[in-house]
């Protein structure tokens, strides 16, 4: 197999270079089907925030957090060790909290539980749903469909919209030993249309696979 890099596209001046960086965004998902940005309007200050804000719940006890449980069926609320991947056969070590727009009764941090945590999270999420709808014009326009084909399938404001911000913390296993086949997330393709992913500075460990082919550890980009 050829060597393969991990594209990291320019964002800046969209609407003027919008063919130019189609153009790439086309063969990095073509290619790989994973990418970094640069310049994508998501203020470093909102980012900081909101992993704030995620440590701030997952430093909660676990009596509290269990108020925001998933409930069966959903993709909403918080859950421990409970994620099964296909290619391990074994629980994720990790727990998550999946938020939403719409549906959410009983599954945020109460006000006074987290004071703030519901709004900061919504702000984050609207700038998160704006950066999404614009690469997908772009990569609407780099297939040559109308450029609105996948923003209006993916609405914020619909009742039925299943945008989903997902928060994430692995715990600390240093000197802990398991079996081979236990991971804290094993390889695994996300089901949605399109998934931004932010990682902060000096935390490694994610990896990009492209069949049987580790191409790199994405810290080290």
């Amino acid at each position: 197999m050829a060597h393969r890099k991990i594209a990291c596209i320019d964002l800046s001046d969209l609407a003027v270079r919008q063919d130019k960086i189609a153009e790439e965004l086309a063969h990095a998902a073509t290619e790989v089907g994973f990418l970094q940005v640069t310049n994508h309007g998501i203020p470093q200050q909102l980012i900081d925030a909101q992993f704030a804000r995620s440590k701030q719940f997952f430093d909660l006890p676990e009596e509290s957090k269990a108020q925001c449980t998933m409930e069966k069926g959903s993709n909403k609320g918080w859950e421990k060790g409970k994620q099964v991947r296909p290619s391990s056969g074994v629980a994720d070590m990790k727990e998550s909290l999946q938020v939403q727009w719409h549906r959410m009764e009983g599954s945020w941090p109460t006000e006074q539980t987290l004071p703030g945590f519901r709004g900061g999270t919504s702000e984050f999420m609207d700038a998160c749903q704006k950066l999404s709808k614009q690469l997908l014009s772009v990569l609407a326009i780099a297939l040559k469909l109308p450029e609105d084909i996948f923003t209006k399938a993916h609405q914020g404001d619909a009742d039925d919209c299943l945008a989903t911000l997902r928060m994430l913390h692995y715990q600390d296993i240093t000197g802990s030993t398991f079996p081979d086949n236990y991971w804290r997330a094993a390889p695994h393709a996300d089901f949605d249309t399109i998934t931004l992913l932010f990682q902060r500075p000096g935390q490694g460990g994610l990896e990009v696979r492209l069949w049987s082919e580790w191409l790199v550890r994405l810290a080290e980009l």
